[in-house]
């Protein structure tokens, strides 16, 4: 009796933190599982593409780093959810937006934003026409004529 106790105190403990869109887990599996780094308030990040991203916008999905984001789960856990630990909307919005910055998305604009799962956010963003479709097609850095 007392295994099963323990065993089903383990299980609710470790779901406790795990709330989100009910379909939120199915789409963070959508996302081309690779993470890129960004820095936001001295705390590293990590943004996953969508894959069905183009020119004219796109979805990017941010989590913090894994120590990160394994903490926030065990104190949620650990107080059955009752404990919000977790970043705030605007933190993630500001890690996506570092993201297309950085990937000569500036003019790309950010337009919702909603969480898929705990730690886990989803940003959807529209560009005009000069914005790169993906990260790999930015325009390379032109080199100075000056000799």
């Amino acid at each position: 009796m007392i295994p099963r106790l323990i065993v089903l105190s383990v299980t609710i403990l470790g779901l406790a933190g795990c709330a989100g869109q009910p379909d939120g887990m199915t789409r963070a599996l959508e996302y081309t599982p690779v993470a890129h780094d960004v820095e936001v308030g001295g705390e590293a990040w990590r943004v996953l593409e969508h894959p069905g991203n183009d020119a004219r916008g796109g979805k990017i999905m941010t989590t913090p780093n894994l120590g990160a984001a394994a903490g926030i789960g065990v104190a949620q856990g650990l107080t059955l959810g009752l404990a919000d630990v977790a970043p705030a909307k605007d933190t993630h919005e500001a890690a996506a937006r570092r993201r297309l910055d950085a990937t000569g998305r500036a003019a790309c604009r950010i337009v919702a934003g909603y969480e898929l799962i705990k730690v886990q956010f989803e940003f959807v963003y529209v560009c005009d026409a000069a914005a790169p479709a993906r990260p790999d097609q930015a325009p390379t850095p032109k080199r100075s004529s000056k000799a």
